[in-house]
């Protein structure tokens, strides 16, 4: 029997695979730019999982960058239907609204999952 993923279940699993990747080129600048298929080399790893827990082992040194563990799957989406950008903390959102548009702010997901950005 083939066992489904949720949609909302492959989203929360790709929204993790891009705090990771963001978190890892935060420790790594140099790496800015390269693919996974191009890290796994990098790092001697063979596979995309492997990858991602070398990066949750390692994100220690910049918790602010990566949250990894698991929290419920956010189904806020922006209006034009995309997932919308979850953020650990109020301060890791203001962090990124500042870096982005001064014309950010920042709020609660409605659904308890952390912090989001809105132009309103």
């Amino acid at each position: 029997m083939k066992r489904h993923t949720s949609l909302q279940t492959l989203k929360a699993d790709i929204a993790k695979k891009e705090a990771a990747l963001k978190a890892l080129y935060s420790l790594y600048p140099e790496l800015k730019g390269y693919s996974e298929a191009e890290l796994l080399p990098y790092f001697e790893l063979q596979t995309p999982e492997a990858l991602y827990r070398y990066i949750q082992k390692h994100h220690a040194l910049h918790p602010e960058n990566i949250e990894l563990s698991e929290s419920p799957a956010c189904s806020c989406t922006d209006s034009k239907g995309y997932p919308k950008g979850l953020y650990e903390s109020e301060v890791s959102a203001q962090k990124e609204a500042k870096q982005r548009d001064t014309k950010l702010s920042v709020y609660p997901c409605p659904n308890g999952c952390g912090w989001h950005l809105t132009r309103r």
